[in-house]
């Protein structure tokens, strides 16, 4: 798969190259989807670990490509950890 997608996954579009906070950044992310899918218990519980595996991809991908063990650029784990 496209290296080019997997960061953008990881880093949630531009997000995780914002100069202040990105981890924050990553983090309202999550709550707006926690909040979106709040009231549909089983859909959201679906849409978490979908999200979980698709972070594990993106976030490999990204860190081999970049050469480092965990680049501050990926957010996508604090979005998954909400």
């Amino acid at each position: 798969m496209n290296t080019s997608f997997a960061r953008w996954v990881a880093t949630c579009g531009p997000l995780g190259y914002a100069k202040v906070a990105p981890g924050s950044l990553g983090s309202l992310v999550g709550l707006f989807f926690v909040w979106l899918f709040s009231g549909h218990s089983v859909l959201f519980v679906l849409l978490a670990c979908a999200v979980f595996f698709i972070a594990v991809w993106s976030s490999g991908v990204t860190a081999r490509d970049l050469s480092k063990h965990d680049p501050q650029i990926i957010i996508v784990d604090e979005v998954c950890g909400v």
